[in-house]
């Protein structure tokens, strides 16, 4: 239903033209595993799902102590996990997204949601026994705990977002430097800018920094669609972009930096050769 709905009503230049069910289902129940055992580093390995496990025990003993029908209640939690995979299984299975960070969103909310649940519709019998309101507690519990822990892991990653934007700065005053001085020397205006790649890009882009792969912390030297912005912003200039050069293209691909170098900017006319290591 989902797949029938978003290439119908939410179709779009963001969606694929083709299907492939195994392939993306591997992707799914894969990518499943790693973000809620890894979460993206964020918390420890492992914290989500034993939160997820606790909170889940918690409201199936709140469910069989609950004043309405238990089979219900039992139902109405699986459909609250279903809810919780309806966006991430649909964009992936579709294949128009991938596990970044909006997509695990509604993952992410199942611990909470769970727990409003609990205290909210699973009102316990007047004879219900201890255990119920015991499992309620130990949900409040597991909910400040996993806000504690995302508490701190979420600082050093902002902390180490706005190093990555003062480095990145760096960075284009270390280029705009280049350029005057070539400027100066050659008495020619430097107009475009031509960006290539080395063998390999190095994660993370700066020494120290947070490192998970995805879309968390991403340098913006590392999109086509951020690197000359980058640069006009921060130097007050209008570069436009060059196309690579076959000849640089080459040169640059047989080098491999992890660290800003001279080496890593030729100058041709009124054209920067940029690696971008």
């Amino acid at each position: 239903m989902a797949f029938v709905a978003f290439k119908t009503v939410f179709s779009g230049t963001r969606l694929q033209t083709e299907f492939h069910l195994l392939a993306n289902l591997k992707e799914f129940f894969g990518g499943l595993w790693v973000c809620d055992m890894e979460t993206f580093d964020i918390l420890p390995h492992f914290a989500f799902l034993l939160l997820v496990f606790l909170v889940f025990l918690a409201a199936v003993v709140s469910t069989r102590n609950s004043e309405k029908n238990a089979h219900f209640k039992m139902l109405n939690l699986f459909v609250l996990f279903a809810s919780a995979c309806v966006f991430s299984a649909a964009t992936i299975l579709q294949g128009s997204g991938w596990w970044a960070p909006r997509t695990v969103y509604p993952l992410a909310s199942v611990v909470g949601v769970l727990t409003i649940n609990t205290l909210v519709n699973h009102r316990s019998s007047p004879g219900a026994a201890a255990i119920a309101h015991t499992a309620k507690v130990l949900s409040v519990a597991a909910v400040a705990t996993l806000l504690v822990v995302q508490y701190f892991g979420f600082h050093k990653l902002y902390i180490d977002k706005y190093k990555l934007n003062a480095l990145d700065e760096n960075r284009c005053y270390y280029v705009g430097q280049a350029i005057a001085e070539y400027e100066a020397t050659s008495g020619i205006k430097v107009r475009k800018i031509a960006f290539y790649a080395d063998a390999e890009s190095a994660v993370p882009a700066y020494p120290n920094l947070y490192s998970h792969s995805g879309d968390l912390i991403c340098s913006s030297f590392n999109q086509d669609w951020s690197d000359l912005n980058a640069l006009n912003y921060y130097l007050g200039d209008n570069y436009s972009r060059a196309e690579p050069s076959e000849t640089y293209r080459t040169y640059f691909a047989g080098r491999n930096w992890d660290a800003l170098s001279a080496q890593q900017l030729i100058f041709d006319g009124d054209t920067l050769h940029l690696c971008i290591y």
